[in-house]
This record gives structure tokens, C-alpha cells and sequence, in this order.
């Protein structure tokens, strides 16, 4: 199936938008989530027909053409990319959680969906899925295994089979989440961009672009069925480097195109590597690759940010032209945001502070003489942390809470020392915290200094899909920040880290708390 051109793509996939179940910008505040799911999938899908009047179409029709207007008016201004078509955001309200099927449409038309294109892809290509990777996790520990799969496939020199980022693998399209209803399963091209999803690594490169799921079915009815445990069994307590080279001489060893990793055997690179330093000998491996090197988030991140971006930058580095075009009159996101590497932004200083039950979750770190997450225990990073092993149990708890769950007055404290010799004027606070607590936060940070803005993620404006991806804003913003405080026991932190350590972020701005 061919791309449509950007005229008319965009304008046919608008209109189709419009008349079928969209969704409205909200902030924060708003809540979307039911408290209980039906019993079936037909009856959520029931509750969101029919929710257009004649009347209410005629409007749409009207508005219909005055966006179109506005969009070839403005269209001069944003970047012109007709061999990146990604769907755009829905504009339109329901009382479910979106199920992302332009994203998924998206993936079924990447162009290396062809069994007739040359070596190293088509009926040439070789495969290789990981059936058994994480899922029903939050999307730092998803994306931190994400990368190394994507390594392992890239240095095998096979094709790296794509899936949903999954939290259910139940048929149905929705699940269950401490009472809320959630997507059971997002495609990755509403979270991510680059080859992980399909981009291409580059016009010398012999290695073959990344398919999705589906087309690996279609193509491999019945692939090779490879277990971990006896290898895992071999390797013992092992570098991650040597993890990986072993890998790579197991899979080049294997004749056949198509290779499957048993969807119950244990992951090649499980949750005690990553909380581990073993970890650490895997970044010279992965730093330099198109992986890293062309990481980057997808238009529906960007546009989340393009939305949001008075809260990270001055008036004049919003602009185009002296203007802000609003982020759903264009496919694509601005110019200086659309492909890594990212611009860092001045005088921003960012904040992971986990809250909630991760109360309970740090104290029981505290009973395991837990270290940092590996990927945030790089030796050039300045603050370091050696469990108290020896320290009675009290003290020990107090010392884990300092760092993994710090009370308001530790926040600011280490946010005035950050402030020291630099230019610091706003502050992104990325915390799931009840906002009573938030407030008291700003407040106590006014104190300390003359803030341009302090932010929170529960200030931001998101549509409805931006709002079941949000994690991966707070790493975007993360990622680019002038300085970044992370909590050093978090995936989400780690990823932060990782992006910034090869971006080449002075690691003295790199800190945790």
C-alpha cells in the first residue's frame, strides 16, 4: 500500500478523524478513567456510537475547511517529510481509553513489508523476536530491555521483530490497573521513533530494518523456537558485554531465517542484570549504534511537548516566526525538535520524585542493601551511594528514604545546591504526588529562588492518547533538561541517564538524590 502524499494524506486522514470517535485537548486534571471495566469487549465499544448529531456534523464540516485553510497557510512553516507519515493525534472525546489504531495502521504500511525487496531485507531477511519480553511493567523497566533486544537483533544482523508495549496479553483491548481502565497494549510508534520501529539505519548498512509483529507472523508461520535457560544457566553471574557476546555467537550459529525466543523462558537480559553495575560494560556497545544514535520519540511525545513548551523555554525559542503553531495543524512536530539528536534546554532544571506507595517500595530496598539501577552507577556520575550495611535498621530506612523517597525539605535543599553557578529559572517536577503535596513543593521552591515557572506533570496539557503515554514526556524532558535529578533505584531514571550519557551531557549535571 502506497503513503499518501502530505497534502492529501493529511487531509484524508483529518477528515476521516473528525467523523469517526476523536478526542478534546484537557489538562491534567481531568479524569478518563472508569472504575470498573465491563465484562466483554463489545460493550465498551457500544457506549461510543453514535455520537454525532446531523447538526453537530454540519459544524465539523465547517471546521473541517477552516483548518484545512489554516493548515496550507502555515504549512510553510513546519518541515515537509513525506517519508515519515505518522498519524496524527485524535481531537474528540469517549469514555474509553484510545486503542491507537492509526498507530497500528502506521506499522502494518512500513515499506519493509515486502517480500520482494532486495538482500538484506524481503525473502532475503532474517528474524529474530523476543516472544518473551517484559510486559505488564511500567514503560522505564519496558524500554530499558527494549534497547538491549534491539542491540542483540542489530549486532546479529537480522531484522528486530517489533511488539506492542504491553501491559495485557488477555484478548481483550482493555485492562485493569489499580481500578483504572488502561490500553491493554500501545504500539510503539505512538512512544518511539527510529530503527527499533522501522526506520532505516542507514544506506550502507547490510542490516535489515525492523518489522512488526504481524508481518514476522505472515512471514514466519513456523519460526525456530529458541529457551534461555540452559545459556543463562552457562553464563551465571556475567557481564552484560559477555551476555551479549554470547548471544551473538549463539544466534549467527543458527542457519534458519526465522528465530523466536519462547515467550515463557527467562529474558536474555533479566531484572537482575539492570539493577546490577554488570550492567555498565554493555554502554561502549550500544553508545555509538544507529540504536542509540537515532533514538528518538514519536510526533505524539513531541507534540505533547510542542503543547506544553512555555513551561521549558523562553518566549523567543517557542516561537516560528513570531508565532507558536498550535501542535494538531501539522503532522509533524517543529523543526528543532523532530530528530535526535535534541537541543538541551538552558536553565531548566528537572526532578524524578516518585511518590505514593513507592514509600513502601524504597523501604524495602533498604532491607536489601539495594545499590543504585546499574545504568546509574556510571563512575563518572558525581553522587554515589554504598548502602549502609552495618547501620541498624532505623537509620538504614532513613538513609533509603533520603534518596529514593526524600520529604520537601531535602528536595530543596538539593535544589539549592544545583543552583549554585548556574542559571537556573524553571523547574519541571516529574512526580505522580497528590497535588496537595505538589503545591507545598512550588511553594517552598519560590522560596529558594525567582522562578520564570515551576511545572509539575500534573500542570500538563495532554490529548488522550499523549495522557497513557505521559512517562515517556518526562523522559523527553528529562533527557534534554540543563540538569536532571533522578531517583537512582528508578528505570525511569536510568533511561534518563542513559540518553544523557550518550548524548554527552556534562555528568556533573547528571545527579540523584
Amino acid at each position: 500500500m502506497k503513503h499518501p502524499s502530505p497534502k492529501s494524506g493529511w487531509l484524508s486522514l483529518l477528515l476521516h478523524h473528525l467523523l469517526h470517535h476523536q478526542q478534546l485537548m484537557w489538562t491534567s486534571d481531568s479524569s478518563i478513567l472508569p472504575t470498573k471495566a465491563p465484562s466483554t469487549t463489545d460493550s465498551w465499544r457500544s457506549r461510543s456510537h453514535n455520537l454525532l448529531t446531523k447538526r453537530y456534523a454540519r459544524v465539523l464540516i465547517a471546521g473541517i475547511v477552516s483548518v484545512s485553510i489554516l493548515f496550507f497557510l502555515f504549512r510553510g512553516e513546519r518541515p515537509e517529510n513525506s517519508a515519515s507519515y505518522f498519524p496524527l493525534p485524535l481531537p474528540f472525546e469517549s469514555d474509553l481509553p484510545p486503542l491507537y489504531e492509526q498507530y497500528h495502521e502506521y506499522e502494518r504500511r512500513l515499506p519493509q513489508h515486502d517480500a520482494s525487496l532486495p538482500p538484506p531485507e524481503g525473502k532475503h531477511a532474517k528474524y529474530l523476536f523476543f516472544g518473551n519480553h517484559a510486559h505488564a511493567s511500567g514503560w522505564g523497566n519496558i524500554m530499558q530491555e527494549l534497547l538491549l533486544n534491539a542491540l542483540l537483533t542489530y549486532s546479529t544482523k537480522r531484522a528486530f521483530v517489533f511488539d506492542n508495549y504491553t501491559w495485557s496479553r488477555e484478548p481483550s483491548d482493555y485492562a485493569d490497573f489499580n481500578g483504572n481502565i488502561i490500553p491493554s497494549r500501545i504500539p510503539l510508534s505512538a512512544i518511539i521513533s527510529g530503527p527499533i520501529i522501522g526506520a532505516p539505519f542507514g544506506p550502507e548498512s547490510d542490516v535489515p530494518r525492523a518489522v512488526s509483529l504481524e508481518f514476522f507472523r505472515e512471514q514466519c508461520p513456523e519460526p525456530l523456537v529458541l529457551t534461555t535457560n540452559a545459556v543463562k544457566d552457562r553464563l551465571g553471574n556475567a557481564e552484560a558485554s559477555e551476555i551479549l557476546q554470547t548471544w551473538i555467537k549463539e544466534i549467527n550459529a543458527i542457519p534458519d531465517r526465522c528465530v523466536e525466543f519462547e515467550r515463557d523462558t527467562q529474558h536474555v537480559f533479566d531484572v537482575w542484570l539492570f539493577s546490577d553495575t554488570l550492567l555498565l560494560s554493555i554502554f561502549p556497545y550500544i553508545k555509538d549504534t544507529p540504536i542509540i544514535t537515532d533514538f528518538g520519540w514519536s510526533p505524539l511525545i513531541l507534540s505533547a511537548y510542542d503543547t506544553n513548551r512555555e513551561f521549558f523555554e523562553d518566549k523567543a525559542s517557542r516561537t516560528l516566526l513570531g508565532f507558536t503553531i498550535p501542535s494538531f495543524l501539522s503532522p509533524m512536530p517543529p523543526a528543532t525538535e523532530q530528530t535526535p539528536p535534541y537541543p538541551p534546554l538552558p536553565g531548566l532544571i528537572a526532578l524524578h520524585i516518585r511518590r505514593g506507595d513507592f514509600k513502601e517500595h524504597c523501604t524495602n530496598l533498604a532491607g536489601w542493601n539495594t545499590r543504585y539501577n546499574g545504568l546509574n552507577s556510571f563512575p563518572e556520575l558525581p553522587d554515589k551511594f554504598v548502602p549502609p550495611y552495618d547501620a541498624p535498621d532505623e537509620q538504614k530506612v532513613s538513609v533509603y528514604l533520603e534518596r529514593c523517597f526524600p520529604s520537601i525539605e531535602q528536595i530543596v535543599e538539593k535544589v539549592k545546591h544545583e543552583q549554585q553557578g548556574r542559571h537556573l529559572n524553571r523547574v519541571y517536577i516529574m512526580s505522580n504526588g497528590e497535588r496537595g503535596w505538589l503545591k507545598e513543593l512550588k511553594a517552598a521552591l519560590r522560596q529558594i529562588g525567582e522562578w520564570d515557572s515551576i511545572t509539575t506533570s500534573r500542570d500538563m496539557t495532554y490529548t488522550r492518547e499523549q495522557k497513557y503515554v505521559a512517562q515517556s514526556l518526562d523522559m523527553y524532558i528529562g533527557q534534554r533538561a540543563e540538569v536532571f535529578v533522578g531517583n537512582g533505584f528508578s528505570s525511569l531514571t536510568s533511561n534518563v541517564v542513559t540518553l544523557r550519557m550518550a548524548n554527552n551531557v556534562d555528568p556533573q549535571n547528571t545527579r540523584f538524590w
